[in-house]
């Protein structure tokens, strides 16, 4: 630090005060639930796709076609 400056703290919250909000399983029905499922069974089988096991701040809606 330089003389003659001033050095400023920032307050941080702790980690266990940041809340980040609950992440939703996007909203189908069961008949959708079904193909869903169906479709992503073979992808965890074969290891190329896995469940998340934290929080992610992005969520996105599933389209098969």
């Amino acid at each position: 630090m330089h003389p003659g400056t001033v050095q400023l703290t920032i307050p941080l919250k702790s980690s266990l005060e940041i809340q980040l909000p609950k992440s939703k399983i996007y909203p189908v029905g069961p008949r959708d639930r079904e193909v869903i499922n169906a479709a992503f069974q073979p992808l965890h089988d074969q290891g190329k796709m896995s469940y998340i096991t934290g929080h992610t701040t992005t969520g996105f809606p599933v389209f098969i076609i």
